[in-house]
């Protein structure tokens, strides 16, 4: 009941009165997709140029959400809005569906498994042990997996939610008779918790573990040839690059602290102490498995919310996956007890009484919002018109609307574990906390291509207020567009290109260890402004390929402001140029000889990498069709 109310208020949205959710960057990438299709995967569009300086389009977020939205909307002939709450609102009401399946496996129980299916549909334990979630939901009674997917935009984070449970029973029903057909499904079904979101594909390794230290470690071999399977099927999505980018990002992006060796140790501590659980529980596997899931589940958010102690990046956000693990740890004790189903009936009947009358409460995020009427809608639509191929800096909420309508390139972006900068979240950072007279923002904005910045004070109507000196640029730059206290100012750069012939000597080497760190960066900005810059033009044909027209001497090297990354390939005359990383993460590099220069840039992913997926899907493939054969007896 209080899903169907759900889907009442959801399902028939366009957009949300929430500006400051990240649901509009899942729009932007599925009206991405949208436009370019299988390109995405393989093709022309594998670059994404319009976040971060570039990034590879894995890089944007973990794809299922984007793909199912822009399938949705171009099936249904329906806006990406429209698609993206029929969507998750569906995900939505599968996740009680799921908790029941598994704790129906676990228990073997009908009511206790009905019990806790409703008590996760309507109920948010988290927000009884978490003072900060009892704040942000106003009580202890309002729905925080539908707070967080209207007011936060936690959609991905939903699905992965909803995919966990089918994902548990999967492996479990391979592991029990294992084999090609169900170790296939198992795997697809593993596949899509990460391909969501990471935060559920790591919940997603510890119930694999709770799991096998249930069943007494039994079928360990088939769990990981299932694991190392559901791997390659998502390896184009989950490249070990884009790993490593995120390893380097989450740790700032989320909170700031350093994985160190004793974080590892905790890390390990908090495994071994789940594994210990399941073993003293072994002559009660279901209680084992749930227990041995639910107890790190419980542990990393109120570790964070009692002691701001991290055990990984952005711990608070696995109180979702608390409530999961409490909802299968209600059935399984449910099912323990005399008298179960009776028990469990008639919690469910008052969890159905709670329901309609809880459920009359509507979300204040859950609102419907005409996008031509926002704030956010009419500066990115200025910028738009104004300059549509130049590179800004928007914070807060444009930052995040600017690829609903608009391919408008960007320094930031909507996913700040994905940037392949090194250096993004230390300038991003730097950028709206530095207080001054506006030089030295100028020239990290200059260093990485930007023209124009949009800045607001504490009057703004920015969802986000972000500028600790947003009158540092008053004296020194242009304004071109204002509204009330927000405004856009212009940066002028003498080349307002992304390729720059330059003194070789003049780019940045050392990649600088603070935001003050700048006497390379300064050097490298001067040669941009001044006289040495024999200028440059860079021009893209697709997301994917560029061309470059300079005219280096024979000291210059053409500095580009993209994100360096191995898979770009440059040649000229059909002769390839080797591609450089300088100081700052932009790419440069020399030609054979000085003088006029037509230069073809290509994104091109790893042949191995794509042959290895291929290969996973083709074997995939394979034994789902041996799974749909029925096959004759012989006569």
């Amino acid at each position: 009941m209080g899903n169907a109310w759900v889907a009442l208020q959801w399902l028939g949205l366009e957009y949300t009165d929430a500006r400051h959710s990240i649901e509009w960057v899942y729009l932007t990438l599925a009206r991405y997709i949208g436009v370019h299709g299988f390109a995405t995967i393989y093709g022309d569009a594998e670059w994404f140029p319009y976040w971060y300086a570039g990034v590879p389009f894995e890089n944007t977020y973990q794809p299922l959400l984007p793909y199912l939205v822009a399938i949705s909307a171009v099936l249904a002939k329906i806006s990406a809005g429209r698609a993206y709450h029929l969507v998750t609102g569906f995900f939505f009401c599968l996740g009680p569906l799921g908790v029941y399946l598994l704790a129906r496996r676990l228990t073997r129980s009908i009511w206790p498994s009905l019990c806790a299916a409703a008590a996760y549909s309507l109920l948010s334990p988290c927000s009884w042990l978490m003072p900060s979630i009892t704040a942000d939901l106003h009580g202890y009674w309002s729905n925080q997996r539908l707070h967080v997917l209207s007011f936060y935009g936690e959609g991905p984070h939903l699905v992965s939610l909803a995919l966990l449970p089918f994902a548990l029973l999967a492996l479990d029903w391979a592991l029990e008779d294992f084999g090609w057909r169900r170790a296939a499904l198992a795997a697809l079904a593993c596949a899509l918790v990460p391909l969501s979101n990471l935060i559920g594909g790591f919940a997603l390794g510890w119930g694999v573990l709770a799991v096998m230290a249930g069943r007494n470690w039994r079928g360990v071999p088939q769990a990981l040839a299932i694991g190392a399977w559901a791997y390659l099927l998502s390896l184009r999505w989950l490249q070990p690059a884009l790993l490593a980018d995120i390893r380097r990002n989450a740790p700032l992006a989320g909170g700031h602290f350093v994985m160190d060796r004793w974080h590892y140790l905790a890390l390990l501590g908090l495994i071994l102490l789940s594994i210990g659980i399941a073993y003293k529980l072994r002559q009660r596997p279901a209680l084992a498995i749930v227990a041995a899931f639910a107890f790190p589940m419980l542990v990393i958010p109120l570790s964070w919310e009692f002691g701001q102690y991290f055990f990984l990046p952005q711990p608070h956000r696995y109180h979702l996956e608390m409530d999961l693990a409490l909802a299968l740890l209600l059935a399984v004790v449910l099912g323990m007890l005399p008298y179960r189903n009776i028990i469990g009936g008639a919690g469910l009947a008052g969890l159905l009484v709670f329901g309609a009358i809880e459920g009359r409460q509507l979300d204040p995020s859950i609102r419907p919002l005409r996008l031509e009427e926002t704030w956010e809608h009419r500066i990115t639509n200025w910028m738009a018109n104004q300059d549509p191929e130049a590179r800004v800096y928007f914070g807060g909420s444009p930052r995040y609307f600017a690829g609903v309508e608009y391919d408008q390139p960007q320094f930031g972006g909507g996913f700040a574990n994905g940037p392949r900068l090194p250096l993004h979240l230390l300038a991003d950072y730097g950028i709206v906390v530095y207080k001054g007279d506006g030089k030295l923002t100028s020239a990290w904005l200059k260093a990485y291509g930007v023209d124009y910045v949009a800045v607001g004070d504490e009057q703004s109507a920015n969802a986000y207020r972000i500028w600790y000196d947003p009158h540092q640029f008053d004296a020194l730059l242009p304004v071109l567009w204002q509204e009330g206290s927000d405004r856009i100012f212009k940066l002028n750069r003498w080349n307002e290109s992304l390729a720059h012939a330059i003194p070789g000597a003049a780019l940045v080497v050392h990649p600088p260890t603070s935001y003050l760190d700048t006497a390379e960066l300064f050097r490298y900005v001067n040669a941009l402004e001044g006289p040495q810059s024999k200028g440059g033009d860079l021009r893209w044909l697709t997301p994917s390929r560029a061309r470059i027209e300079a005219s280096p001497g024979p000291e210059d090297a053409i500095s580009i402001q993209i994100a360096y990354d191995p898979r770009w390939h440059a040649s000229t005359n059909g002769q390839t140029l080797d591609l450089y990383e300088d100081g700052l993460g932009q790419m440069w590099l020399q030609t054979t000889k000085p003088g006029a220069t037509q230069i073809d840039l290509e994104f091109r992913q790893s042949k191995f990498i794509l042959l290895l997926c291929a290969t996973a899907w083709m074997l995939w493939l394979g034994a789902l069709n041996n799974f749909a054969i029925r096959r004759k007896p012989l006569s």
